[in-house]
């Protein structure tokens, strides 16, 4: 489970935008990617009929999505025992609060808590417990920031409003958090944001032409920091390299032509990589038909009732897919059963 910095950014280039035009709470995840929303959950309390488990460094009985991962992120300390605040801190949070709803954020808490005692030296342990009771109740507030109004959402907020919400949750980080922890926390969100924005006016500017507009959304695009701008163009050269190996395949390419295609564009070691990708997916897509078709003659049996029938599933299902893939299989299960009825 451990990401590069790279591909962190890349993931948030990619939901900055969704964001915006949604106006939600900060959300990119995650994913579910064992990346919770940003700063939008929640808050279960520990109910009575849930068992804590019982935690020491924070790793044990872990819930389902999280076994076999390594933790995001490291906690680091300076010379002098104290806590180093960099993006790994979040990073770290965030891994834990991914399970919210498998366990509710007192059991989280817990399991946080033991982790960073465990980690770090006492000092650097009670600033990191403190900042995680900032990062708590700042994403509290901003779960109670209001949301849009449900019922007709065929009008999508317009950017002033999008600007507007932005510098709300601005202020708030300011309030929970240190400056230079929101800076080191959210500068690249901000930045992403802005440009996502940006774009949205540039886009809808019709007072300029198609010309001003690419020369538009290109400067704004050089007014990221570098690093950013360095995420961008490799997302931008994934994009281009997607669309024209769709359209080799649609016109009959080979496996070596598409092989050819991406090394031309990546060299030789990410070439392979990408076909060692095309056979996961292909054995994924067939491992999962496979497992609808039975699922569907299961479903179907008239000879059984309906407990024994879940239980044969639930063992069936657990026997095909590793446990990092239950969730992605739940998925499929019900865009499948939607395209049934």
């Amino acid at each position: 489970m451990k990401k590069t910095a790279a591909l962190f950014v890349l993931l948030i280039v990619m939901v900055a935008g969704i964001w915006l035009l949604s106006a939600y709470n900060e959300a990119p995840k995650a994913v579910k990617s064992a990346t919770p929303p940003q700063e939008s959950f929640a808050l279960p309390m520990l109910t009575r009929q849930e068992t804590v488990p019982s935690i020491t460094t924070g790793l044990e009985q872990l819930p389902p999505s999280l076994r076999g991962t390594e933790v995001d992120g490291v906690l680091r300390v300076d010379n002098n025992g104290n806590l180093v605040i960099d993006h790994d801190i979040r990073r770290v949070f965030d891994y834990f609060l991914s399970t919210l709803g498998e366990e509710s954020l007192t059991v989280i808490e817990l399991r946080l808590r033991d982790y960073i005692r465990h980690q770090l030296p006492a000092t650097a342990a009670q600033q990191a417990e403190q900042l995680l009771e900032d990062y708590l109740a700042l994403n509290r507030a901003l779960s109670d920031l209001q949301a849009p109004a449900d019922g007709d959402t065929s009008n999508a907020p317009d950017t002033a409003t999008l600007r507007e919400r932005l510098s709300s949750i601005q202020d708030l980080r300011q309030q929970y958090l240190q400056a230079d922890v929101v800076d080191v926390f959210y500068a690249d969100d901000d930045a992403l944001d802005l440009l996502a924005l940006g774009r949205m006016e540039i886009v809808e500017d019709r007072t300029l032409s198609a010309t001003q507009k690419t020369q538009a959304l290109n400067a704004l695009e050089q007014s990221l920091p570098q690093h950013l701008q360095g995420a961008i163009n490799e997302l931008n050269q994934h994009q281009q390299m997607s669309t024209l190996t769709a359209h080799l395949r649609h016109q009959g390419g080979t496996d070596a032509e598409v092989y050819q295609l991406r090394e031309s564009f990546f060299g030789s070691e990410a070439a392979e990589r990408l076909a060692q990708l095309d056979q996961s997916r292909q054995q994924w897509q067939a491992r999962s038909t496979q497992w609808l078709g039975e699922r569907d003659s299961l479903i179907a049996r008239q000879d059984i009732d309906a407990a024994d029938r879940q239980r044969q599933l639930d063992l069936r299902r657990r026997e095909l897919f590793e446990p990092a893939e239950l969730r992605r299989i739940d998925a499929l299960e019900r865009l499948h059963d939607q395209r049934l009825q």
